[in-house]
């Protein structure tokens, strides 16, 4: 079921029918841009070693108010105070970890 929708909205299998996504057909759209566009948040999400901010933005290229807005939108402020330098990954749980994917979701403006 998911990870045959999943597969097909990024059009890694061959399928029958047509996928749409904003009312465009995905056949329609980059290859690229779709899968650019479109954050999977699996039920193990992984993160990555460092610090909140490093995960919510590897490559600097958001400002702090910007990844303080979308951690507020998600419920996850708090866990900004409590690993602001230190190594995150370690502390979360499942659940707060799917919630940071979201996060990151939100900050990269993907569907």
């Amino acid at each position: 079921g998911q990870s045959s929708l999943t597969l097909a909205l990024l059009r890694c299998n061959l399928i029958e029918g047509n996928v749409r996504s904003d009312g465009l057909s995905t056949n329609e759209l980059n290859l690229d841009a779709l899968r650019s566009n479109v954050t999977i948040i699996p039920q193990l999400p992984e993160l990555l070693r460092g610090t909140l901010r490093q995960d919510l933005d590897p490559f600097s290229e958001h400002d702090d108010a910007v990844l303080n807005d979308a951690l507020r939108a998600a419920g996850l402020f708090s866990v900004q105070d409590e690993h602001a330098q230190s190594r995150v990954t370690l502390d979360l749980s499942v659940g707060q970890r799917q919630i940071l994917a979201l996060v990151r979701a939100i900050v990269r403006r993907s569907r």
